[in-house]
């Protein structure tokens, strides 16, 4: 997942048949509980930038791709940052 991927999710309109994926990502983002601890469960250095990978919290159920998260689950998210200039990318999520 990328910068445009992250935008046409943000975007996504519940009622265009052809954006339910994007959408649905929306509803299992917005499912994270953002006042929850994140730890980091790894970080390495490799060619193409840095792998991080941590820890999020869910804050109410939902379901994706046939799996149901429960409020309290926790699931682990990676992405790979690249740094650009001054900035920090995320190159994929």
């Amino acid at each position: 997942m990328d910068y445009e991927d992250i935008q046409e999710m943000l975007y996504a309109d519940p009622d265009d048949p052809e954006q339910q994926d994007e959408y649905h990502m929306k509803l299992w983002f917005q499912s994270l509980d953002p006042d929850a601890e994140m730890p980091m469960v790894s970080v390495e250095e490799t060619e193409h930038g840095t792998s991080v990978v941590w820890q999020v919290t869910f804050s109410e159920d939902v379901s994706m791709e046939g799996h149901t998260f429960r409020a309290g689950d926790m699931w682990e998210l990676d992405a790979a940052l690249r740094q650009s200039g001054e900035f920090w990318l995320i190159d994929n999520f």
